[in-house]
């Protein structure tokens, strides 16, 4: 069971915290100063007491040589025996106390090489010396039993000798002074020492009494960082031990699972040597006994300790002696592991082993150079190859002589600057030995080579790459068919503009073109011709324009001009009617003359929030509505427009949620048999029921749904339900006419590649009858592609579902493909209907669809009828078939049912 953290860490309360230098070293240097001041009163002292033994010695030697000297002079009137044994008594008294006179100066210590004179053992020495001279003097003539006087030498020794004894008298006397003046400023030193002493008692004991006042808040202190504490070092990633003086583990942190594999619980109570390294013990061993030597000194080592899986782990191992510390009693280890550390560092040196290898066989140029004096300092062979000279031409080198000279001083200007270690630069140029100046990119690295400070270079030639972005950064901003400007280089120019516009208050205009019927040329002429015909416009474009303005191509046949600094609407009007004068003559594409014109959008601007996207967006709103208004057009933009397109994208963005929500209805509206009267089928139209809106008009949403695709999940939807409610129907009234339903198919529909899966798999779920689903396709669309649309009505054939070509009439079938469609159904457009009953009317066309449909055996269905008329009419032309408000509105499948069970409604039309 892991144990808790048996000691904690109290931070002292930020109220009597000191600065360090108060707390630790002014005490200190106080206490110092004290003791230093009293140990040199005392050393003083006695050091004045030794210089006064000196000068008593010196007397007791001045007055046993002046009983030398009285010797003599008694020897020379009248020699006795005992004045030799009186010789001896004085000069060994004199010894003695030039022997004490010595050990005095030997031992007077540090004060003595303080205070003494560097000549003072040698005043010692010169006074023995002239003793010594001056008995044996006195001694000679003893010994001779000279009856007169000694002259000459002896006269002069004791001349010499109280000398010395004068001088060292002087000179013991003047220390004895000076030490005593030193003494006394040692006792000032000591007084101001020991006030200070006894004002930091003062300011301790004060201390002490705050310490008490906030005892209880320094203890909740306490308490919360011990908390804090044991919380940290239960989630630390460094492992926590706590040691006994034996090395035995007493607390070991949840960390140890993490890098050792051991749960903590496992190591406690285990010696540590146990999981260490046996390479490593001395060392541990070593470094536990330093520790237990020195309390609270840290200790650190790297050692390498045992995992749980078997391998080791290097770990950084920092130990602290906490044993008197009676909240820790152990010695506290802070473990890390620093094997992926370790790892790297060798990886390192490894690196650096092969630096030289890889700078000498690198493709790239390198060199090292100097920072100071910015020479070569070394060179690849690669440099060499590059830049044409020798290793030793190199050498001799700065780095300025590879540089274009007017490049020269702004690379000393950037040598002078403070640089980072590793730093990328581009930018630079570089002159090779043969003149040629070559674009470089430059990889910097600082370094110590051979123990100077230097910059390591990697230089890379850029010369063509910087070309080909040169000619890459013209295809991106310009149209690489008509050399103008693309959507990236005009939205820069354009945001430029609106800024500009925004602080001179000059208004600027856009300009959105689209050509009309360009896709007719495409379609007719091919890709090739169309692009000949958008390289000519495009240069028709520019002659209508100041060389100021901006023309670009966003794409296709979409055009922008950007005006700046337009007075009014009226400047950009006319610009737009060169334009499309400019584009009246017709283009000459290889002989073929083509003719195309504009519809041409204009939005002003400010720059007063507005961004370049809002006033392309504005002018190609105009764009569509002068498109939408005939082509060929110039159309203004305001708000209205801007309040349109909004009130489109709000319906758009309903109309994907309708599905989901279940607001489309169907309406079925019946389909007569003109000859009989009986209802034979109903076709299927889907209205979209808005919750706030009401009955949408599928002019409205129809479109909307092809344009966004989202005619197909609606279409998949109405051929269902029209599937189901057929079957229904079926069941419902067994003995009616079996009822045909009747599902348009938009062309997003028909051309899905699942179509026909779909239409069968409508078919099997439903239970509907193949030959009682008629799908209805418009002329424009079965003609769009009509060797696909053959095989695609192939297959929907093949699954028994009747086919009609709706709006028959409008489009432009050929009779050979008509021929070829498997259909059974003409649905014949109401505009033939609608004038059928007028004075040169549609009677013909309508007589020319009826004799077509009997040559291919196809029925004819009339739509639009709405009045008695028109019914005759087409009853006596031989129509199959019709629909039309004279019958029957649209009506959902309830209202069906109430028709169908009316009296009559199974053989007669209803009467009108």
């Amino acid at each position: 069971m892991q144990s808790q953290s048996p000691y904690h860490t109290i931070e002292a309360p930020p109220a009597l915290s000191r600065p360090f230098w108060l707390e630790r070293f002014f005490p200190v240097v106080v206490l110092f100063i004290a003791v230093t001041s009293l140990l040199g009163v005392i050393a003083l002292n006695r050091y004045v007491d030794d210089c006064q033994r000196a000068a008593a010695q010196v007397e007791h030697v001045r007055a046993k040589a002046y009983a030398l000297k009285a010797l003599e002079l008694e020897a020379a009137q009248a020699w006795r025996p005992e004045l030799g044994a009186a010789l001896e008594q004085a000069s060994r008294h004199a010894r003695a106390h030039l022997e004490m006179l010595s050990r005095l100066v030997r031992h007077s210590g540090w004060l003595e090489r303080w205070l003494t004179s560097p000549d003072i053992g040698s005043v010692a020495a010169r006074m023995q010396a002239a003793w010594e001279n001056y008995e044996a003097v006195v001694r000679a003539s003893v010994e001779r039993q000279r009856p007169a006087p000694a002259t000459g030498p002896s006269g002069s020794s004791f001349a010499a000798l109280e000398g010395a004894l004068e001088d060292a008298a002087r000179r013991y006397t003047g220390l004895a002074a000076r030490a005593r003046e030193v003494a006394d400023l040692a006792t000032v030193l000591l007084s101001f020492s020991a006030t200070l002493l006894l004002l930091g008692m003062v300011y301790q004991i004060d201390r002490i009494r705050r310490i008490g006042l906030m005892a209880a808040t320094e203890q909740r202190a306490m308490r919360k960082s011990a908390e804090h504490f044991r919380a940290l070092v239960q989630h630390a990633s460094d492992i926590i031990v706590l040691l006994d003086r034996e090395a035995n583990m007493r607390y070991v942190s949840p960390a140890a699972e993490a890098v050792l594999g051991f749960a903590a619980g496992e190591l406690l109570g285990r010696n540590v040597r146990e999981i260490l390294h046996p390479d490593d013990r001395p060392q541990a061993r070593e470094g536990l006994a330093w520790t237990l030597e020195h309390p609270g000194a840290p200790y650190q080592a790297e050692l390498r300790l045992r995992h749980r899986d078997g391998g080791w782990r290097h770990v950084e191992l920092r130990g602290t002696n906490r044993l008197a510390d009676p909240e820790v009693r152990g010695v506290v280890l802070n473990v890390r592991d620093v094997t992926e550390r370790n790892q790297a560092q060798e990886a390192l040196r490894q690196s650096e082993a092969t630096f030289r290898m890889l700078f000498e066989d690198h493709p790239l140029p390198m060199w090292v150079y100097h920072r100071q004096t910015l020479r070569f300092l070394a060179v690849n062979q690669a440099a060499q190859d590059k830049y044409g000279y020798s290793r030793e031409q190199f050498l001799g080198m700065t780095i300025l002589d590879i540089r274009p000279p007017e490049e020269r001083e702004a690379v000393l200007q950037d040598a002078q600057q403070e640089r980072p270690r590793l730093q990328h630069s581009e930018g630079w140029r570089h002159q090779l030995h043969d003149g040629r100046v070559i674009e470089v990119e430059i990889v910097s690295h600082t370094l110590e080579f051979e123990g100077q400070d230097a910059v390591l270079v990697v230089a890379h030639d850029v010369t063509e790459r910087r070309r080909l972005e040169r000619q890459l950064t013209r295809q991106a901003f310009y149209d690489p068919l008509t050399g103008l400007a693309n959507r990236t280089l005009f939205t820069e120019r354009l945001e430029q503009a609106l800024a500009r516009s925004l602080r001179r208050g000059k208004p600027v205009a856009l300009l959105f073109l689209d050509l009309d019927r360009f896709k007719l040329v495409n379609d007719s002429l091919g890709h090739e011709k169309g692009d000949q015909l958008l390289v000519e416009v495009a240069r028709r474009l520019r002659g209508c324009l100041r060389g100021e303005d901006t023309a670009a191509r966003l794409g296709g046949d979409e055009f922008t001009v950007l005006l700046e600094e337009v007075p009014n609407a009226e400047v950009p009007r006319q610009v737009a009617e060169r334009i499309n004068q400019a584009l009246e003559a017709p283009f000459v594409l290889e002989g073929q003359e083509v003719f195309v014109s504009a519809s041409i959008g204009i939005a002003l601007g400010s720059g007063v929030g507005q961004s370049a996207s809002d006033l392309l967006r504005d002018a190609d709103i105009a764009m569509y509505r002068a498109k939408n208004h005939g082509r060929a057009r110039t159309e203004v933009f305001d708000v209205s427009m801007g309040a349109q397109a909004s009130e489109y994208l709000r319906l758009e963005s309903d109309l994907r949620r309708a599905l989901e929500r279940g607001e489309f209805r169907v309406f079925y509206q019946p389909q007569y048999d003109l000859r009989s009267g009986k209802i034979v089928g109903l076709e299927a139209l889907v209205r979209w029921e808005h919750p706030e809106r009401g009955l949408v008009p599928p002019a409205q949403f129809i479109p909307m749904a092809e344009e966004t695709g989202l005619i197909v999940p609606i279409g998949r939807w109405v051929l269902e339900t029209a599937c189901r409610q057929g079957k229904a129907w079926q069941e419902a009234y067994p003995h009616h006419t079996p009822l045909a339903v009747a599902v348009n198919l938009s062309m997003r529909q028909f051309r899905h590649p699942r179509l026909v899966e779909e239409v069968a798999e409508v078919l099997e779920q439903t239970g509907l009858p193949p030959q009682l689903l008629e799908l209805e396709i418009t002329e424009s669309v079965v003609m769009d592609d009509a060797e696909a649309t053959v095989a695609t009505l192939g297959r929907l054939k093949a699954l028994g579902v009747q086919l009609a070509i709706d709006d028959f009439g409008t489009g432009y079938s050929s009779l050979g493909y008509l021929k070829r469609f498997p259909v059974a159904v003409l649905k014949m457009d109401r505009a033939f209907v609608r004038d059928l009953t007028e004075a040169g009317g549609d009677q013909a066309i309508v007589s020319a669809v009826m004799g077509l449909a009997r040559a291919l055996r196809l029925r004819v269905v009339a739509e639009g009828i709405e009045t008695a008329d028109q019914l005759e009419q087409l009853r006596a032309l031989g129509c199959d078939m019709g629909q039309g408000y004279y019958f029957a509105r649209p009506m959902p499948g309830p209202a069906v049912n109430t028709l169908l069970e009316s009296p009559g409604s199974s053989s007669r039309m209803q009467s009108k």
